[in-house]
C-alpha cells in the first residue's frame, strides 16, 4: 500500500507524512529533499527562480 499526501505548500504535509508512516511501519519519502538533491537548490529558490 501507498498513501500520497497532496496539497498546498506549507500545510503540514511532511509532518504529517512522518507521524503516518511511523504508526503505520512504512517508510517515509520526502519529495521535496529528492527534488532539491536532483536540482541543486531548496524548494524555495526553485520556486522564486522558475515560479510555482
Amino acid at each position: 500500500m501507498k498513501i500520497f499526501l497532496i496539497g498546498y505548500r506549507c500545510t503540514g504535509k511532511t509532518t504529517l507524512g512522518k507521524i503516518l508512516a511511523h504508526r503505520l511501519n512504512f517508510d517515509f519519502i520526502d519529495t521535496d529533499q529528492i527534488i532539491e538533491q536532483q536540482l541543486g537548490s531548496t524548494i524555495l529558490e526553485i520556486i522564486e527562480t522558475r515560479g510555482g
